[in-house]
């Protein structure tokens, strides 16, 4: 039913442009009366049939269930505004998902960070304002990829510029521990530090900001060893050049021909005579502040010397005296214990260095009296056994 219902206009349409609609054909001859007349006869027959059907058209749609029909057209009425409330949804999803902001990329993060870190401090100095952003920065240096990618923003550049140049001296030192961080363990920004002079321009802060220093340093810049500020500093520096110097061939020679072992030699002895001289002054820093940097230097050797021994760097006279001296200190500190053992298992067993034998009584090499390595001898004579490793140790030193 309802398929006649939605054809019946099409038929209807049909039939009334065939009605009393005649045919000419152009092969008919004009002076063929009596053929004429003939289809005239059959016109006048097909005029009746097209009649007939039509009436019979009308019956059927007269006949057709209207009830029906308006049932569907309420069905339909009712299922739009729900398709169309679906729709509606449907779009808004689309809208909010368009709306929503794309998540910065790590790059992105790193750049954003950069720029925000030059406007605080390179064009317009907002004292420490910088360093909560620093502190981010460094948590995406970790990823040797992101490391590289700060480079080629110039990331290295804008750090060693800060660390030359800030004038307050805890952005100079999250600066300098952000180059260790990035630069450490990945060649391809080791390269970019190279360019930039990164482990020359440290040293020479290291030489030059020593009270000892003969460089032309300007005073205001030299390290103050009373200040918490100023070891904080002064680690950190240590810690980036033992950071661009390890396992990397051009550091070595630049370490090399900048005399860079003698630069944190003298460190040492001048963090040392500095706490003899002050010990009665009421200012003096605790014990911890002064071997926090005397651990970074000797981490910074020891590392070298198990590293790349072929460098033959911190084996002299004087560093292994420095590290015969620290056996008192090594009984004491376990971290201090491991780093100085393992410089002696390399320069004794690999460089046959006899100097670094820290056993016997020997004082003959060592130059400053206070690094005397008597009291850690007895000590060890003395102190209970804990482990064979204490028993071997007690041996040699009884020998």
């Amino acid at each position: 039913m309802m398929f006649l219902s939605s054809w019946l206009p099409l038929f209807l349409a049909l039939l009334y442009l065939s009605h009393g609609l005649q045919i000419i054909d152009p092969s008919r001859s004009q002076l063929n009366h009596a053929a004429e007349d003939t289809h005239d006869d059959e016109d006048e027959h097909d005029v009746s049939s097209n009649v007939h059907l039509l009436h019979s058209l009308d019956q059927i749609a007269a006949d057709d269930d209207s009830q029906e029909l308006n049932e569907q057209i309420t069905i339909l009425s009712q299922h739009q505004p729900q398709r169309h409330r679906e729709r509606q949804e449907h779009l808004e999803k689309i809208v909010k998902f368009l709306q929503t902001p794309i998540p910065l990329s790590e790059t992105d993060h790193i750049h954003m960070l950069l720029n925000t870190i030059v406007n605080k401090t390179i064009h317009h100095q907002q004292g420490t304002a910088a360093l909560p952003d620093l502190e981010v920065l460094r948590d995406f240096l970790h990823q040797i990829d992101n490391a590289v990618d700060f480079g080629k923003m110039g990331g290295l550049s804008i750090m060693l510029q800060l660390v030359l140049d800030y004038p307050f001296i805890e952005v100079r030192t999250s600066a300098a521990w952000t180059i260790g961080l990035s630069c450490q363990n990945n060649p391809t920004l080791m390269a970019m530090a190279h360019n930039i002079s990164t482990v020359q321009n440290i040293l020479y802060l290291l030489q030059s900001s020593s009270s000892s220093s003969s460089s032309g340093g300007v005073p205001s810049a030299r390290i103050n060893l009373l200040d918490a500020n100023s070891i904080h500093y002064l680690s950190k520096l240590i810690w980036a050049l033992s950071a661009l110097t390890r396992q990397n061939a051009h550091s070595y020679s630049i370490f090399k021909h900048y005399d860079g072992s003698d630069v944190v030699y003298d460190w040492i002895m001048e963090i040392y005579n500095f706490w003899n001289l002050h010990k009665q002054a009421p200012t003096l820093l605790s014990e911890s502040y002064k071997n926090k940097v005397i651990e970074k230097v000797l981490m910074f050797a020891s590392d070298v010397v198990v590293l790349s021994p072929e460098q033959s760097l911190f084996v002299d006279d004087k560093w292994c005296d420095i590290f015969a001296a620290h056996f008192n200190y090594a009984q004491k500190q376990y971290a201090m214990r491991e780093i100085t053992l393992a410089y002696w298992d390399v320069a004794v067993n690999s460089l046959f260095c006899v100097n670094c034998i820290p056993f016997g009584g020997h004082t003959q090499h060592i130059a400053q009296q206070h690094l005397s390595i008597d009291i850690g001898l007895q000590k060890l004579i003395k102190m209970e056994s804990e482990d064979e490793f204490d028993e071997e140790m007690k041996e040699k030193a009884q020998q």
